[in-house]
């Protein structure tokens, strides 16, 4: 007993150091395959779990949500709703993780967020450069684990590149597939619908009353208990660029 307690004391130090450089490099990798099993089942109980339906205008911040890791941006919430600005450079990618205001849910639902984005240097103008989104995220809790991989879902509205799009991300272990889809606008009705292992991507534009299907993912893998998570990001591959903001106006989630 002692000894497996001061080897997994000793692989959880390792953890720490390592979890402090790249998230995406082979050290942090190799060492994940060890520390992660580990580690993940030292992660506190989930205190709080969304019962039932929910819906916010978002005005104020929703009793029992959280941020993770919210130095990343400025945010306040106004009588329009939740806005976030980016103060640096992060994306959901692979390992590496970006601020989102979360909540815990399990089993079957789905959830509904109004997302409008705008260039922070011109309220007037969609964002039009690099890599800026806003959107859901459906994640696994336990990559918050020490050396823990990503597993999630996500939707977003944005720039992507060279245009403005929808993006869908499939991430597994650290390992994402992006899918783009074309869109005439930089604010987008957002929606996820969970069935069992079967998570339905769509959009609308406002005003519409017609859900367009953008992607479909089967995470047989992800847990029943999951983050629902409203995610704010701007990656410009290391340049530090970000001129974004964006508007949560509402969020309905539905079980």
């Amino acid at each position: 007993m002692y000894k497996s307690l001061v080897v997994i004391f000793l692989l959880i130090i390792i953890g720490v150091s390592i979890s402090m450089v790249d998230r995406d490099g082979l050290s942090y990798k190799v060492m994940s395959k060890l520390v992660f099993p580990l580690s993940k089942q030292l992660l506190p109980m989930y205190e709080n779990i969304l019962s039932g339906d929910f819906e916010s205008d978002l005005t104020t911040m929703p009793e029992t949500w959280q941020w993770l890791k919210p130095d990343l941006v400025d945010y306040q919430f106004t009588d329009k709703g939740l806005i976030v600005e980016p103060t640096e450079e992060s994306v959901w990618w692979k390992n590496k993780r970006g601020a989102s205001l979360y909540h815990h849910i399990k089993g079957d639902f789905d959830v509904q967020v109004k997302v409008i984005t705008r260039k922070a240097s011109n309220q007037a103008s969609y964002p039009d450069q690099d890599y800026q989104f806003g959107g859901i995220i459906l994640r696994d809790p336990s990559a918050n684990a020490i050396l823990g991989r990503e597993n999630h879902v996500f939707n977003v509205v944005g720039y992507r590149g060279g245009g403005l799009q929808i993006e869908t991300k499939d991430t597994t272990n650290g390992y994402s597939q992006v899918s783009g889809f074309d869109w005439s606008s930089g604010d987008a009705d957002l929606r996820i619908r969970r069935r069992g292992s079967q998570f339905d991507m769509y959009a609308r534009l406002p005003l519409s009353n017609k859900w367009v299907q953008v992607n479909s993912f089967e995470r047989k893998d992800l847990p029943e208990t999951l983050e629902v998570g409203l995610i704010v990001y701007a990656y410009s591959n290391g340049k530090n660029r970000y001129d974004l903001t964006v508007t949560f106006e509402h969020i309905k989630i539905t079980q």
